[in-house]
């Protein structure tokens, strides 16, 4: 595995610390350095997070 190759299997799901596994890292912050995910990546992983945020906010009515 390569850098590039890392960051794209990590988009297409591929968990962290699977990755860490596959590479024999004691750090999680080792496998890090080799993880980049691009730009659209990170700004679509924030929607998703933010709408699922709201969508429970909305459910709840109060935000309880």
């Amino acid at each position: 595995m390569v850098g590039i190759s890392l960051s794209t299997s990590y988009e297409r799901g591929v968990d962290l610390v699977a990755i860490q596994q596959v590479l024999g890292h004691w750090q999680i912050g080792t496998t890090m350095r080799y993880v980049s995910p691009s730009a659209t990546f990170v700004e679509d992983a924030y929607r998703r997070a933010v709408s699922g945020a709201l969508a429970k906010f909305a459910e709840d009515g109060d935000g309880r």
